[in-house]
């Protein structure tokens, strides 16, 4: 992949991140963060399958679901890798650009959190379902 050139930050290379070191992140978002269940799909090499099983065994408690995709070259298409399609997409460092130009920032001060859903909502002792 040396003729695609990105930034790089903290030296890693997304494409080369271990299986094992994405499911560590999904159990760290897991347990810190969300109540119910991340979405996580982990990238892997064939070579990888025992360290997730033994992952996976070790870890029983610590996660919900995840989904696994074999790790392909990040320049081909869907269409290239026989898939109808891919849950990432190929981009150019122009497009990725425009895109983030077009985020908004989130303030999170106006942000509504669960305690005021709940306090709102649950007075009568049943929350209603979101």
């Amino acid at each position: 992949y040396e003729d695609i050139e990105f930034d790089k930050k903290n030296k890693k290379e997304v494409n080369l991140e271990s299986a094992t070191d994405q499911l560590e992140r999904y159990k760290l978002l897991q347990n810190n963060w969300c109540q119910q269940n991340v979405s996580a799909t982990i990238s892997y090499s064939p070579d990888e399958v025992n360290d997730i099983v033994n992952w996976l065994y070790n870890n029983w408690e610590q996660y919900v679901g995840v989904s696994f995709i074999y790790r392909n070259d990040p320049t081909k298409t869907a269409k290239d890798l026989g898939y109808l399609y891919l849950p990432q997409e190929i981009v150019t460092k122009k497009e990725y650009n425009r895109y983030v130009e077009g985020l908004l920032p989130i303030d999170l001060e106006s942000a509504n959190t669960f305690e005021e859903i709940k306090e709102d909502e649950c007075v009568t002792g049943a929350c209603p379902i979101k």
